[in-house]
């Protein structure tokens, strides 16, 4: 479905394509039913990183909800990929480590947000387009926003 016929399925409202890429087949199933229900348009799943590469290039989403640790190819080293190939997709990293190295890597790598998989569902929802209108194409310019929603760590060490 074109993004014209996303808008014209919700009501003229534009809405994002997402592509959900997470090594659990269940949650990839939850995470679309859910999103299909917010009126999200979930254009593909992926079981691993090196797919989700493949299939962002062949289905050019707006945004991809990237699990962090896959086999094959982990979520960091992916989203590394698909930014090299097309900047205006908005990457959130939706893991299950509150590791502050794995989200310093995301960051690094180029992920607009990263939540937890305990987060609130309305924080899912809020976080994606918040994303999608700060790092994707709903936006005039890449905001260089961090990850979010993880508790921030020890403040850093004055001169």
């Amino acid at each position: 479905m074109s993004a014209a016929e996303d808008a014209g399925a919700a009501g003229g409202r534009a809405v994002p394509r997402i592509l959900i890429a997470d090594d659990e087949r269940f949650a990839r199933r939850m995470l679309a039913d859910y999103l299909g229900e917010l009126g999200f348009s979930v254009v593909g799943e992926a079981p691993d990183g090196g797919a989700a590469v493949r299939m962002a290039a062949a289905l050019a989403p707006d945004i991809v909800l990237m699990d962090a640790r896959m086999p094959h190819m982990d979520g960091i080293e992916a989203t590394r990929r698909i930014l090299e190939r097309d900047p205006g997709v908005a990457v959130v990293v939706l893991s299950a480590y509150e590791d502050p190295g794995l989200i310093e890597s995301a960051a690094g790598a180029g992920a607009c947000r990263y939540l937890l998989k305990g987060c609130a569902p309305g924080a899912l929802s809020d976080a994606l387009l918040d994303a999608w209108s700060t790092c994707g194409r709903g936006r005039s310019g890449r905001s260089g926003a961090g990850p979010e929603d993880v508790p921030p760590g020890p403040p850093p060490a004055g001169p």
